[in-house]
């Protein structure tokens, strides 16, 4: 560091659009900090972060549509197979 000042800044950005067919995101972030010594023993540091999300989400999976189509509820409730794979029941189920 030269001199008393020193700051730092970044930017972030990312876009997904139709994000496993059904969603999409959009998200910035922008961080910068600023720091100042006044001497060899007193310092100080300020922060700043900003970010901003917009975000589209497929809708939650209602009683009656998981009645008519089933495979729906039990994929929502194990994404991975794995219960299915172990022979694993949740209760009431």
């Amino acid at each position: 560091m030269e001199g008393p000042l020193d700051e730092f800044g970044s930017i972030s950005f990312r876009l997904r659009d139709g994000f496993r067919e059904h969603g999409s995101d959009d998200l910035e972030i922008l961080f910068a900090d600023v720091g100042y010594k006044l001497s060899q023993e007193v310092g100080n540091r300020f922060y700043l972060t900003l970010d901003r999300l917009d975000r589209d989400l497929s809708g939650g999976l209602t009683k009656s549509g998981m009645e008519k189509r089933s495979v729906a509820g039990e994929s929502a409730g194990d994404p991975t197979g794995l219960e299915q794979t172990l022979g694993v029941h949740s209760a009431g189920g």
